[in-house]
């Protein structure tokens, strides 16, 4: 008699799901897109779909996942995580199991490329590094996602690792000086809004990140000075209104959570992210990104 087969949980893969935020692939996929711009011929090729794949759900639950697992202490106090596509208040039971995800999800299409490209050095490295990065950064006794400011130099490089991967994967040249700086400075532009959002609630955990650190009004100017910094970069790249439209997007949200915190005299950690407000600039920080990426993939200016 044969051993039935085990029932698929749809609600845990739903879990896991949430966990890799899918609202923010949208944020990350960029720097896959970026450095392959103006080559269109890769989209018909096998490397680029499985590359495109790697950097959603495995990338992601990789990222988020290990900051869940080392922040179920802070997240208790966070609306935001409350939201669907921004994880969830999991605890430490209900993240039971996350490792092997990570571990599988990660390591099946790194295997398929180290098969495929004969090259099993870059991608052992690559699944190592990345690895040791999200551990240092997250977990204790290091957690310098809780020293600040030693979060902002973790960030840029773990996402300039991504884009080395995505170039060695898609036999592209890695990318000129000027496109890497506007890496670095939208990386830590998302992080840096990330961290405003939920400043409240990480000083309420005893989370030191640079925001906390700094405080809500010096943390806006910082935010706005990087947003300038990608206009300069940006705007030489491609044209005023590519960078205007991009740089206009981080800003709505910006700007939105000025007008709710420093005018309306919004409470700490009282939810912003299901107003209308934040919506609306949500959607149009999205726009923008995702018109850039549009832009930059096919012409080429970022890469």
């Amino acid at each position: 008699m044969s051993t039935p087969l085990p029932m698929l949980d749809l609600s845990r893969v739903n879990f896991y799901l949430k966990l890799s935020r899918p609202i923010i692939w949208i944020i990350i996929l960029p720097y896959y897109l970026f450095p392959l711009g103006g080559r269109l011929d890769l989209l018909a090729t096998w490397r680029f779909s499985l590359g495109l794949l790697f950097f959603t759900f495995p990338v992601n639950i990789m990222m988020f996942g290990i900051n869940d697992m080392a922040d179920t202490d802070v997240d208790k106090y966070n609306p935001r995580k409350a939201h669907d596509y921004f994880g969830n208040q999991a605890s430490k039971s209900d993240l039971f199991g996350l490792w092997k995800v990570i571990l599988v999800s990660n390591m099946i299409p790194l295997v398929v490329m180290s098969i495929i490209t004969a090259d099993w050095i870059l991608y052992s490295g690559y699944f190592i590094v990345a690895l040791s990065l999200n551990i240092l950064y997250n977990l204790k006794p290091f957690a310098f996602a809780r020293k600040a400011p030693w979060d902002l130099p973790f960030t840029s490089v773990g996402f300039l690792i991504l884009v080395t991967l995505a170039c060695h994967l898609n036999q592209v040249p890695l990318p000129k000086a000027g496109p890497c700086l506007f890496y670095v400075s939208s990386t830590l532009t998302n992080h840096m809004i990330a961290e405003l959002l939920d400043i409240d609630c990480d000083a309420l955990g005893d989370k030191r990140t640079t925001a906390v650190v700094i405080g809500k009004a010096y943390t806006c100017a910082f935010i706005g000075a990087l947003i300038f910094v990608q206009l300069l970069i940006l705007t030489p790249l491609s044209d005023i209104f590519i960078a205007m439209l991009h740089c206009g997007g981080d800003a709505s949200i910006l700007l939105s959570y000025i007008r709710q915190s420093f005018f309306r005299g919004q409470a700490a950690c009282q939810s912003w992210e299901g107003s209308r407000s934040f919506l609306l600039s949500m959607y149009a920080r999205y726009t923008a990104k995702f018109s850039l990426v549009v832009y930059a993939f096919a012409k080429g200016i970022l890469a």
